[in-house]
């Protein structure tokens, strides 16, 4: 109710800041760039606005096409890869299935082409599968082989690991 506290009296109430922002959302990275148009946020309405990045980027969510974030059931914490900075670059913790040498260059959407985004190895990899395992040998690539060398694979067996 105290106008002052954002506006100035110059016509049309313009400039209008509210110093006090940061008690409620951090104004950080690229969002420092969006602060003085309180409406791309706020839409007229200052009560109820988001205080989540999905509250107010689900549209980009659900738009994302490499990697596709909706239909792949991504996590809607958009930290998780992306950064306050910017959408890209976008990161993401793969250390469960570590990833290199030739891998490094690849897309996601190369290896993760299928709903669930369960990595597909033989849309790469179906001539090596051929050349060296028996029908009936599981496709599951990753539970025997690493990105670090497909002949130094490992079978489990309960438990043991065996060469």
């Amino acid at each position: 109710t105290d106008c002052q506290t954002c506006h100035t009296t110059n016509p049309n109430w313009q400039p209008a800041s509210f110093s006090i922002h940061n008690n409620y959302y951090q104004l950080t990275g690229a969002h420092l760039t969006i602060s003085s148009q309180c409406v791309s946020c706020h839409n007229g309405n200052y009560n109820s606005t988001p205080e989540t990045c999905i509250g107010c980027h689900q549209n980009d969510f659900n738009a994302a096409i490499n990697p596709p974030h909706n239909p792949q059931n991504f996590s809607l914490e958009c930290l998780t890869c992306h950064n306050i900075n910017g959408w890209t670059p976008a990161t993401f913790n793969h250390s469960f299935y570590p990833i290199s040498n030739k891998h490094n260059d690849v897309s996601c959407n190369q290896c993760h082409s299928q709903p669930n985004y369960q990595p597909q190895c033989l849309s790469c990899h179906q001539d090596d599968f051929n050349d060296e395992h028996n029908a009936g040998h599981s496709t599951l690539c990753w539970d025997c082989h690493t990105t670090q060398n497909w002949d130094a694979g490992l079978f489990k067996l309960k438990n043991k690991v065996v060469d």
